[in-house]
């Protein structure tokens, strides 16, 4: 019974410490699996993270290769060997020297324009201030030709042919107030056309012709040329016309002694201005021809 007992005794105790190894066992075998499932996905992050740095890394090095390329090129352009520099200073220096005196070439021509544009515009200018000048000369024109008329009127010596030239002399000075104010709006549109030529100076490239100012000088040739013509014809009647009414009016020596020194004056600025205008307008041709 004993034996019994103490076999029953032992027979438990190697059961229970069979269970004790064999959870122990199970324990262990999980907690390996659950440790080898976090291991992997260690290593699973681990590889995705070298393969991303392996990507970040060659875009670097790319990156870097193409800089490193650009400094080089950039060096090699500079520090060219002494032969190899020479030989393509040699290549280059026909081509350099064409385009270094078309520049020099179209800084002349545009030197040269302006310094014309700015002579044609100062000339149209003096003809505005003789204009100008000539508007106030025909206020006092008028007054010594209605004299003249009042003196004929009252029966002071003049003959009917006076009086008829002094009423054509009246009329024919309100048509030079028009063309004064022509002139004015000549000198205007100068002014304009000398900026217009700064602007398409610079914006035309070396060598090129400057066709928009070429147009605009055409213009105004052709706008001084008319303007001179119709002046022209005008003052030389008015001239005549002064000249004749002059000639008569010594008649009246002793009464009209001022107004006639004021026709002979007249006369002279007349033809003076007719001159000026004719000169301008020959100037503004010749630049206009020069520029086709």
């Amino acid at each position: 019974m004993e034996f019994l007992a103490g076999g029953a005794g032992v027979g438990a105790a190697a059961v229970i410490g069979f269970a004790a190894v064999w959870i122990g066992i199970r324990l262990v075998t999980k907690i390996c699996r659950q440790t080898s499932k976090d291991l992997e996905r260690s290593m699973q992050t681990l590889k995705e993270s070298q393969e991303l740095l392996a990507k970040e890394m060659d875009s670097v090095s790319k990156e870097t290769g193409r800089i490193s390329s650009k400094i080089d090129s950039w060096f090699s352009s500079r520090k060219e060997e002494p032969e190899e520099k020479e030989k393509n200073a040699d290549e280059k220096e026909p081509a350099f020297q064409a385009e270094n005196d078309a520049l020099q070439t179209a800084e002349k021509e545009t030197a040269a324009l302006r310094k014309k544009l700015d002579a044609v515009y100062t000339d149209i200018l003096t003809v505005k201030e003789q204009a100008e000048k000539l508007k106030e000369e025909i206020g006092s024109v008028q007054t010594a030709m209605c004299r003249l008329q009042e003196a004929g009127g009252n029966g002071q010596t003049p003959s009917e042919k006076i009086e008829q030239q002094a009423k054509k002399a009246v009329s024919l000075t309100a048509a030079l107030f028009e063309f004064s104010e022509w002139s004015v709006d000549l000198a205007g549109s100068a002014d304009l056309l000398a900026l217009n030529a700064s602007i398409e100076a610079a914006r035309e490239e070396a060598g090129e012709k400057f066709s928009v100012v070429a147009e605009e000088m055409r213009k105004l040739a052709e706008e001084s040329r008319t303007f001179a013509d119709r002046l022209a014809e005008t003052c030389k009647t008015v001239s005549g016309s002064l000249a004749e009414n002059e000639t008569e009016a010594q008649v009246l020596a002793k009464q009209l002694e001022g107004e006639r020194e004021m026709l002979l004056k007249n006369v002279r600025l007349f033809d003076g201005l007719m001159n000026q205008a004719l000169a301008v307008s020959q100037k503004a041709e010749e630049l206009s021809l020069e520029m086709e």
